[in-house]
């Protein structure tokens, strides 16, 4: 009788167990088998279904250099081999990204974007490093519409000094993004584009490259028409920092770019030129210890310069020429070694509120804070053209030569070396009113 009770009350608990789904759990794990390079692809893929959700850099579509290169990133060990090419080679489809991870990469071969557009997007400036090694024409040249270049410094210190050398090429495409990027030593230009629509250059570094920081080469007309350049620092070039416009002449109407927060220094030429420009907005911009002048404006109508400036530059401050229907405001050109305004063979120049002073650096005699030369329709308006060193060197406020027409409202033009206004024979001073202060 006293084991049938052990018994029934054996039985009752392993019943109870039972309904409960109370069960040991004895199971063991199965390892996957097969090769390394399986078993890595399984945990990769897990990584990105687990990432995916959050954000994580690990999606599909993403590509990374690392599986085609040698090295270990570093500066004496640099992901090597063509390894970016090859992940370009890798992509999928169109809009798939070649991720860099910070670290070091030598750019084997020329990367070109045609025909599929994939983005190459790094963890930063200063962060992810792509070095060339050899003498390219271009490290990359991109074609296509729709590609984003992001977020890694491009050394080009493999290109020989001679015409026709890039970092970055950008050719005949709409839509382009240039972001976070610095690009130094190439032997000719940072970056050159051409013919390019509704692009964006934000946020760049570009120095030390042989000629030119920033160039366009348009030769279609209609093209460049669109743009946006913001937040670029442009230094240490031998001819200009800043050049957008073209060698041809291509006249492109209503093209609207804008302008915003452009600084250059130290370059050789100059700092900032904008050639056949219809429309636009400059603003923000500076050009400092320039070799030869800070800004030249040309061949250009119906375009807004607000809250620009240049100054300590070797030659003038800032030059306009060719040019009609230009307004500019808030801006100031000061202690140039040459002129500090220089108006040629334009028409209907306003300028409002802009401050002119201590040019002529060097002495060179007889010049002025504002030289005005064969325009019409040139008006000033609250503006500041003066030197008050304790001993002036800047001769006139305004200095005109062959001029048709200015108009001068509550402007003060003094003190100056010699005196307010020096006019040509030929200038028709059409309205005069002098600050009195």
């Amino acid at each position: 009788m006293k084991y049938i009770s052990k018994i029934i009350l054996l039985v009752f608990f392993l019943t109870l167990l039972l309904f409960t789904g109370c069960k040991a759990n004895t199971i063991k794990p199965e390892i996957v088998s097969g090769n390394l390079e399986n078993q890595e692809d399984f945990n990769q893929s897990s990584n990105n279904s687990q990432s995916s959700s959050t954000g994580s850099i690990y999606e599909p579509g993403t590509v990374y250099p690392q599986k085609w290169a040698t090295g270990t990133g570093t500066a004496i060990d640099p992901w090597a081999g063509d390894c970016i090419n090859d992940a370009y080679a890798a992509a999928a489809a169109a809009g798939d990204t070649i991720y860099l991870r910070a670290g070091y990469y030598t750019l084997a071969s020329t990367l070109t974007i045609q025909g599929k557009t994939v983005n190459l997007i790094g963890e930063g400036r200063g962060e992810t490093f792509i070095v060339t090694s050899m003498n390219h024409s271009a490290a990359m040249i991109v074609y296509d519409d729709y590609t984003t270049l992001k977020g890694f410094t491009l050394d080009a210190a493999s290109q020989v000094e001679e015409k026709n050398r890039y970092a970055i090429k950008l050719l005949n495409g709409d839509y382009m993004t240039v972001e976070d990027i610095e690009v130094k030593n190439a032997g000719y230009a940072g970056i050159e584009y051409a013919d390019i629509n509704y692009a964006t250059f934000r946020n760049l570094y570009l120095h030390d490259n042989s000629w030119l920081g920033l160039h366009a080469a348009h030769v279609v007309a209609e093209r460049g028409k669109h743009n946006t350049f913001q937040y670029l620092y442009i230094w240490n070039h031998t001819h200009h920092g800043f050049d957008d416009g073209n060698d041809v002449g291509v006249w492109t109407s209503d093209c609207d770019n804008t302008y915003d927060n452009i600084h250059t220094w130290n370059n050789g030429l100059g700092g900032l030129i904008f050639w056949y420009l219809n429309g636009g907005n400059i603003t923000n911009c500076s050009s400092y210890d320039s070799d030869g002048y800070g800004i030249k404006i040309g061949h250009s109508e119906n375009v807004n310069v607000s809250n620009c400036s240049a100054w300590n530059c070797n030659d003038y401050g800032l030059q306009i020429t060719y040019t009609n229907n230009l307004n500019i405001s808030n801006s100031s050109f000061n202690f140039n070694n040459g002129t500090g305004i220089k108006i040629i063979d334009s028409s209907n120049i306003a300028l409002t509120n802009v401050i002119s002073k201590n040019n002529d650096v060097g002495d060179h005699g007889n010049l002025g804070a504002v030289l005005v030369e064969s325009s019409t329709g040139v008006r000033f308006t609250s503006c500041q053209f003066y030197d008050d060193r304790e001993t002036p060197l800047q001769d006139w406020g305004i200095l005109t030569e062959g001029t048709a027409s200015i108009e001068i409202i509550n402007c003060k033009l003094l003190p100056n070396g010699t005196g307010a206004i020096y006019a040509d024979t030929e200038t028709v001073i059409t309205e005069k009113i002098l600050a009195k202060f």
